[in-house]
């Protein structure tokens, strides 16, 4: 970040505040950041998902909610495979598909900010 930059804010609230006294350009450009990695944790979960029938995989969706991007598996059986049970050891798919896709997250926000708050 460019010295003498600082952004300081609690929670999404926080975060949207700071967009609206930006500019308007800024708020799309992070609508669009969240929109782009939040589609690309959903792939990247769906690839990694546990095939046997391809239910999991095409039940593996994402929604919008202002500046939030939500990733749901929809499958009954999904924290199952995710979490483990005493029966069945983890086979993790979303924390790994989050954890890939952080980075550019990251990178792309950064970009955002530092474009907007110049």
């Amino acid at each position: 970040m460019a010295k003498g930059f600082e952004i300081d804010w609690k929670g999404i609230d926080g975060m949207t505040a700071a967009f609206d006294s930006a500019n308007i350009n800024a708020k799309k450009q992070a609508l669009a950041v969240i929109k782009n990695n939040t589609e690309l944790v959903k792939k990247e979960a769906q690839r990694k998902a546990p095939r046997d029938t391809g239910f999991l995989h095409d039940n593996i969706v994402s929604r919008y909610d202002g500046m939030t991007g939500i990733i749901h598996s929809q499958a009954s059986y999904s924290g199952y495979l995710e979490f483990g049970t005493r029966f069945m050891s983890a086979q993790p798919y979303m924390k790994p598909a989050l954890f890939d896709v952080y980075p550019r997250f990251q990178r792309d926000m950064t970009d955002v900010f530092e474009g907007a708050f110049k």
